[in-house]
């Protein structure tokens, strides 16, 4: 009888071995786990920053003071008077 009881408790102490080896596994997968989605956060934050960084510039260069620069560089000039022509009637122009 006590060889019996000495088996199971040499069984029970391989189990609880195990499991605590099979604990410790998971408690490791789990931290690894929380740490890339650590490291993500803060490359989602760095990358967010960067992105209205990029849009506040992109406002600037497509900015209407941004304008004259841009056209005076393909050589155009402001216009000083502006004159209109008025069709009245509908009328149609050929050649």
């Amino acid at each position: 009888m006590t060889k019996v009881l000495t088996k199971i408790n040499i069984l029970n102490l391989v189990l609880l071995l195990v499991l605590c080896g099979l604990t410790l596994f998971k408690i490791n997968l789990l931290t690894k786990e929380m740490n890339s989605i650590s490291l993500a956060k803060k490359e989602i934050a760095k990358l967010s920053k960067e992105n209205q960084k990029l849009e506040d510039e992109a406002l600037v260069l497509n900015s209407i003071s941004n304008l004259d620069q841009f056209l005076g560089s393909f050589n155009f000039v402001k216009a000083e008077k502006m004159k209109f022509i008025q069709i009245l009637g509908g009328g149609v122009v050929a050649k």
